[in-house]
């Protein structure tokens, strides 16, 4: 994809993102904060676009976010990058360990991340471990983050990405903050995941929900 596409899909989506109405639910308290760094931000795949120019732009200067090392991951870092957001770049699958620590570093200098838990290929709303692991590494609280659109697009692809329709209402909620203790056992740690998934599972309002949780 050329630049100046990125650049023109980027002023696109900010002309959208100005025409829906945006209600705040912050259960973390920090947009009140003076410094409300660094945090672990977790959210679900299909949410990702709703991310996009909605934190203020000091908080998005210094937050930082995984895009795979795949051909696609290419276009994510680019838009990522549009939207003033430091990349790291790996997944699970290619370039995991290298990801991993190069998430911690930004954790370390400051930053704070923003991680898409059940990415890069599903399954849809199971969390993966590595924002988990981040937390257990740093002492750094995970945030559940969620977005819920009722009028909404759903695209294509194993997440159905939501993008909402113009003038519709969006709801931004920011959970309470999770503590992840350090030097887990493997079933220590699959808990947490569990705790991380019901907590965005909670913020999470789908036509399909009771089926997520069933």
């Amino acid at each position: 994809m050329p630049g100046w596409a990125v650049g023109l899909g980027a002023e696109m989506f900010r002309l959208l993102r100005r025409t829906w109405r945006i209600t705040v639910t912050d259960r973390a308290g920090f947009f009140p904060s003076a410094d409300p760094w660094p945090f672990i931000g977790v959210l679900w795949h299909n949410r990702i676009p709703l991310l996009m120019d909605f934190f203020p732009p000091a908080l998005e200067r210094r937050s930082a976010a995984l895009a795979s090392a795949s051909g696609d991951g290419d276009v994510a870092a680019r838009i990522l990058r549009q939207f003033g957001y430091q990349v790291v770049r790996g997944s699970s699958s290619r370039g995991g360990r290298e990801a991993l620590y190069g998430l911690r570093e930004k954790l370390l200098e400051g930053c704070s991340l923003a991680l898409t838990v059940d990415g890069p290929r599903g399954p849809r709303y199971h969390v993966h471990p590595g924002a988990v692991l981040l937390a257990e590494m740093t002492g750094i609280p995970i945030v559940p983050i969620g977005f819920n659109a009722p009028r909404r697009w759903e695209l294509g692809g194993w997440d159905r990405t939501h993008i909402p329709k113009p003038f519709s209402r969006v709801e931004f909620v920011l959970g309470a903050p999770i503590q992840i203790a350090p030097d887990l056992t493997p079933e220590q740690r699959q808990a947490e995941c569990d705790r991380v998934r019901h907590a965005l599972l909670g913020i999470t309002d789908d036509a399909r929900l009771g089926m997520m949780l069933a």
